[in-house]
């Protein structure tokens, strides 16, 4: 029994927030608790520390690096993608600025040069590389988008 090591009873884990890191314990019939929280910029800095003090927990080192090398890059690079996507109400404040932009432009100029096909043709354009993102995000296809449950 000398030999043996003496753990603290517990399954640790680790939960992504929006800036931080947080050490997790779980314990059998008592309450998750947080144990420690790092911010998510100081994380390469720290990173020794907290292996060090997870070595008193089964396991801690061994899930510390798994996650280190699966999970928290996985979480940061479904942010990353999360924020380079337009959100639903972004496009649709875009797409009334254009119509906006279209009811003036032919209120002021309806017989310009090329009646406004400029303008047209522009906009067609920025369409059809944002149809892709919309059909894919959120599933809606212009049928869809176009059905009776659509119109007001």
């Amino acid at each position: 029994m000398e030999g043996s090591e003496v753990f603290e009873k517990g399954s640790i884990s680790f939960r992504v927030g929006k800036k931080t890191v947080a050490v997790v314990l779980a314990r059998y019939k008592h309450p998750q608790k947080v144990i420690q929280s790092f911010a998510l910029k100081d994380l390469e800095e720290v990173k020794y520390e907290i292996f060090v003090s997870l070595s008193k927990y089964r396991n801690g080192q061994d899930k510390w690096d798994k996650f280190l090398r699966t999970k928290l890059p996985l979480a940061l690079a479904g942010r990353a993608q999360k924020a380079r996507l337009l959100k639903y109400s972004a496009i649709e404040k875009v797409l009334d600025d254009i119509v906006w932009s279209m009811e003036r432009h032919k209120a002021e100029d309806p017989s310009g040069s090329r009646g406004g096909k400029d303008l047209a043709v522009i906009v067609w354009k920025a369409w059809q590389s944002i149809r892709p993102i919309i059909s894919k995000q959120w599933g809606l296809s212009e049928k869809a988008a176009l059905g009776p449950s659509s119109e007001s």
